[in-house]
C-alpha cells in the first residue's frame, strides 16, 4: 500500500510540475500553425497581386513546377499547331522565366479570362487545410458563387507555390 501511495504522489507531483508548461505548449502549437497558414496565404496573395500588376517573371516564380510544365507543354503544342517550329520547350521555359514575348502573350490571354481582382477583392478566404507538410488547400468563396473552390498549394524548395493549373486549368 505504501508503494502505491508513493507512486500516486510521484505521478501527481510530475503532472502538477508540468502543468505550467501545458498552456505554453498549446500556445506554441497554435502559433506554429498560424505561421504556416500565414506563409501559404502570403504566397497565394503575392501571386494574384503579381498577376494584377502583370509582373510576368514573378508570376512564373510563384507557380508550381507542375503548372510550369503544363503551360510550357500547352504553348509548345500551340506553336507547333500554328506551324511555328523555331522554339524548343527549353526556349519557351526561358522566355517565361524572363517575361519575354511568349510569356506576355500567354499571360495576356490567360488574364483576359481570369481576373485576379475577383479573388483578391471579391472573395472570402475561409481556411487553409494542410495535407502533409508539403501540400495545402485554401478554401476560397467568391461572393457570387454558390460553392467555394480550393486553391492548391505546394511547398517546393522550401517555398509555397500556387498550383495554378492544378486549381483552375489552362
Amino acid at each position: 500500500m505504501k508503494a502505491y501511495k508513493s507512486a500516486i504522489l510521484a505521478i501527481s507531483i510530475g503532472v502538477f510540475s508540468l502543468s505550467p508548461l501545458i498552456p505554453y505548449n498549446i500556445s506554441y502549437a497554435y502559433e506554429s500553425q498560424r505561421l504556416k497558414e500565414e506563409a501559404v496565404l502570403d504566397a497565394a496573395t503575392e501571386l494574384f497581386k503579381s498577376m494584377e500588376r502583370k509582373r510576368l517573371e514573378k508570376i512564373w516564380q510563384l507557380i508550381s513546377e507542375k503548372s510550369k510544365k503544363e503551360i510550357v507543354e500547352l504553348v509548345y503544342k500551340n506553336l507547333l499547331k500554328n506551324n511555328v517550329k523555331s522554339y524548343t520547350k527549353q526556349d519557351i521555359e526561358k522566355d517565361f522565366e524572363n517575361g519575354g514575348p511568349i510569356a506576355k502573350a500567354f499571360w495576356d490571354g490567360y488574364l483576359k479570362n481570369f481576373n485576379p481582382k475577383k479573388i483578391l477583392d471579391e472573395s472570402v478566404w475561409e481556411k487553409v487545410k494542410f495535407e502533409g507538410h508539403d501540400k495545402a488547400r485554401i478554401k476560397i468563396k467568391y461572393k457570387k458563387a454558390k460553392l467555394p473552390f480550393y486553391l492548391k498549394m505546394y511547398k517546393e524548395d522550401g517555398k509555397w507555390k500556387v498550383g495554378l493549373i492544378e486549381s483552375f486549368g489552362a
